[in-house]
């Protein structure tokens, strides 16, 4: 059993890999737009192997912090 854990890992490396390639360079893209990436690049993998890797890396889509509102002020 633990044969066949090791086999899918070597099996996913590639694709482990190319996720956290994508993921640093496009930083602001979660796991979905990350897949249709790898779609277009011809990988065959389901979108939920992705989200599994996407999480198993620690991979977090980072947000941008909120804008500061600053008061309006009156005209004149």
């Amino acid at each position: 059993m633990d044969n066949e854990l090791l086999q899918k890992k070597i099996e996913q490396a590639p694709l482990s890999h190319r996720i956290k390639e994508i993921a640093a360079i496009r930083i602001r893209y979660g796991y979905r737009r990350i897949h249709t990436l790898l779609k277009r690049e011809g990988w065959q993998f389901n979108h939920k192997r992705v989200y599994r890797l996407y999480r198993q890396e620690g991979l977090q889509m980072r947000h941008k912090p909120p804008r500061c509102r600053g008061e309006r002020q009156a005209p004149g």
